[in-house]
């Protein structure tokens, strides 16, 4: 049997500070500048909470089957 891991977060180059960072993390960033406003970069946001909700669905899940196995 093989054992799973799960690494957290899609790790990227970010635009604003030049060093790597989570996913979700420069989305926000990104999002969260001066006049960047809008259905897109509303979207930024909610896909990054929508990330951060699927990493932690992952990690239960993971949990779960760790113990039971």
């Amino acid at each position: 049997m093989t054992k799973s891991v799960w690494i957290k977060g899609k790790i990227v180059t970010s635009p604003i500070h030049r060093n790597p960072l989570p996913i979700q993390t420069v989305l926000r960033d990104i999002a969260g500048q001066e006049n960047c406003d809008g259905m897109p970069y509303d979207q930024m946001v909610i896909a990054a909470d929508y990330i951060d909700g699927l990493e932690d669905f992952i990690a239960k899940t993971l949990d779960i089957i760790k113990k039971i196995t």
